[in-house]
């Protein structure tokens, strides 16, 4: 299945070269006519954010679990973080309505973050997260936490900021209190033990 999924994976990228209007794409393509597929300096040029996921999830359980011990994380986790922020993507390159979206299916909540978000005991004392746009905004901070320590959020933040007023409050977002937004983004340096 694998192997299948692979080959619909190159037949994808060969036609996304043909198609293409990179200038670099065109003179690699005229000048190596011998050359099925593309370099992957120039692919990666081409294939969206969706793709780039696709190519995790394509990957061995080694390699996955090499590439979610960058992140802190599991295999698991790390691809369903990867989902959800292309659903987000996605909902605002199309003009969705990103504000007030619920998520289906919820990634689980990075380690750590669990504390500023709105949550309630279940019929059955299971404690519940929310399913707001929360989740995805603690996942990025998280996984941006791995990459860049150094990273400013203020755009995002004075972003969230404007959407709070008396109508639309922090808990509208599934954060449990303005406090709980800041230290949100200030927990992009709650370390952890590596996950195996």
């Amino acid at each position: 299945m694998i192997a299948k999924e692979q080959n619909n994976f190159l037949k994808m990228i060969q036609s996304k070269a043909r198609r293409s209007a990179s200038k670099d794409v065109k003179k690699f393509d005229s000048e190596n006519k011998e050359r099925v597929y593309l370099p992957i300096w120039l692919i990666m040029n081409e294939l969206t954010l969706g793709d780039s996921i696709h190519i995790v999830k394509l990957m061995t359980e080694k390699n996955k679990r090499l590439l979610a011990k960058q992140f802190n994380c599991k295999a698991v986790e790390l691809i369903k973080w990867l989902d959800c922020i292309n659903l987000v993507r996605n909902v605002c390159c199309h003009n969705g309505n990103l504000i007030d979206i619920r998520f289906k299916t919820k990634p689980k909540i990075p380690k750590g973050f669990e504390n500023f978000l709105v949550s309630y005991k279940s019929n059955g004392g299971e404690l519940v997260y929310t399913n707001r746009l929360s989740i995805a905004i603690c996942i990025i901070v998280k996984l941006m936490g791995s990459i860049n320590i150094k990273y400013r959020f203020g755009n995002l933040i004075n972003s969230i900021n404007h959407l709070i007023d008396t109508t639309n409050t922090p808990q509208a977002y599934g954060f449990k209190n303005r406090k709980s937004i800041y230290d949100c983004f200030s927990a992009m340096t709650i370390s952890e033990k590596p996950q195996s």
